[in-house]
């Protein structure tokens, strides 16, 4: 099977480390129950062109280089990398494009046929809706934690396991179905 994963919050622990980065660069005390919304610029009441610095910042720190995998996601690209072809989707910019390899081959070596980067999170070149990408590459199906990215590829006709998290608490229908762990990720994918 061909599929693809979304890299931040699926692969890259992200809103948990740039929080930690956020509560020391700010003297904020946000904790994991306030990433409810999607908009940072809203979650951290600054402007959105703040915001968009503070995630460059963060992406400069050692705390970016530094973030741990999701629990479970290196045991589960292990064992599903094994029969099928997988394939990374990110919205990241492609200014981040040697940060974020050198973070993968760290934690996930030779796992991925490709990492496509859509420019769609503060990218400022061209921008790819992740649907248009999965059709270009035939995924099958896509791991994704953000509602609008799995919203746009649902649409396409592929499915989306969306893994829970509390910024897309929103109620999905097929073909999204939401998912609350690695280990259940896996166990749909490779039956």
């Amino acid at each position: 099977m061909i599929i693809g994963f979304d890299l931040d919050d699926i692969l890259l622990d992200f809103q948990d480390t740039l929080r930690g980065y956020h509560n020391i660069q700010y003297g904020t005390n946000y904790k994991r129950e306030d990433d409810n919304v999607w908009n940072l610029w809203e979650r951290w009441s600054c402007t959105p062109e703040d915001s968009k610095q503070r995630v460059f910042d963060f992406y400069e720190h050692e705390m970016h280089l530094n973030a741990l995998p999701i629990y479970g996601s290196m045991e589960g690209i292990n064992t599903l990398k094994n029969n099928n072809e997988l394939f990374v989707i990110t919205a990241r910019p492609e200014s981040m494009k040697e940060k974020t390899l050198e973070w993968l081959s760290k934690h996930f070596p030779q796992a991925f046929q490709q990492v496509v980067f859509t420019n769609l999170f503060y990218g400022d070149g061209n921008k790819r809706n992740k649907s248009d990408v999965c059709k270009e590459l035939g995924v099958e199906i896509f791991v994704e934690d953000a509602l609008h990215n799995a919203y746009d590829v649902a649409e396409a006709g592929i499915p989306v396991l969306l893994l829970d998290a509390p910024w897309n608490q929103s109620e999905v229908k097929p073909p999204i179905t939401r998912v609350y762990s690695w280990e259940e990720i896996v166990q749909k994918l490779n039956p």
